[in-house]
């Protein structure tokens, strides 16, 4: 992790030792971004990359929208259409795939998954392509409660909220040799899907509102200092002044109070 500059703090440079990964061939193996836990400061409202563990994959979220969090503004990032697609949209991202490349919206991570038939999606397949909802009933996608978002506050790069939402997919096939399994369709079948949503503790909070407050008190304070300056040197120079005309009288009825005798 390189913590030199800004611009990289926080930034993964290896995972296990390894500047890419295994499980994935040419651009998709690239270990790039954060490692999830720090971000730079003064972060914009554009997009940010992490290096997910669970994905075994480096993912982006694009800026989606100002948000405020306790009081505190924040950009929320969200993940777009490339995350989760395996070729179908976005060409390049088919060496995603790993030897079969499904509908956007599922990401095969059998490659880090002992070989295991398991694929990672959105809860309820929320954006992911129809056909996953099409074969199965019950599901019904909902952006508020389905949602993987991440809001960071931008000028110390703290994250304020995050809603990490996924679900866990196996592949059912037919299997002839079984006779449970010989007439099931072909189908991505959802096993289960977490919510683990975080928001920034009310101590953190009050950290970020005085951490907010210091140019305005450093204002105040430097106002201050330079008007009890400017005070003192006006003192000094009215008591100066106050002095000098004092002696000058003094002068003036000494000289005056000196006696007179006529000459006889």
């Amino acid at each position: 992790m390189d913590i030199s500059s800004d611009e990289n703090f926080g930034t993964l440079k290896r995972w296990n030792y390894n500047s890419r990964t295994p499980f994935y061939e040419d651009h998709c193996a690239d270990i790039r971004g954060s490692g999830g836990e720090l971000y730079p400061r003064n972060v914009k409202p554009d997009k940010i990359e992490f290096f997910s563990p669970e994905m075994c994959r480096s993912v982006q979220f694009n800026f989606e929208q100002h948000v405020t969090v306790k009081g505190v503004p924040g950009y929320k990032y969200s993940p777009g259409a490339e995350v989760f697609d395996n070729g179908t949209l976005i060409e390049e991202n088919a060496c995603y795939c790993n030897g079969r490349c499904m509908p956007s919206g599922i990401l095969n991570v059998s490659a880090c998954r002992q070989d295991a038939p398991v694929y990672l999606s959105l809860p309820h397949f929320y954006y992911a392509d129809s056909s996953y909802l099409d074969a199965l009933e019950g599901l019904h996608p909902i952006k508020e409660k389905h949602e993987l978002y991440l809001t960071l506050e931008p000028n110390t790069g703290v994250i304020a909220d995050i809603s990490a939402r996924m679900q866990v997919n196996a592949l059912l096939q037919p299997l002839s040799d079984f006779s449970l399994f010989d007439g099931v369709p072909e189908m991505m079948f959802p096993v289960f899907w977490f919510d683990q949503k975080v928001v920034m503790s009310d101590e953190l909070v009050s950290g970020l509102s005085l951490l907010f407050s210091l140019p305005n008190i450093n204002r105040i304070v430097s106002s201050f200092v330079v008007a009890v300056g400017l005070l003192c040197m006006l003192s000094v120079l009215l008591y100066v002044i106050c002095c000098k005309g004092k002696n000058f009288k003094e002068h003036i009825l000494t000289r005056e109070e000196i006696p007179l005798k006529a000459k006889s």
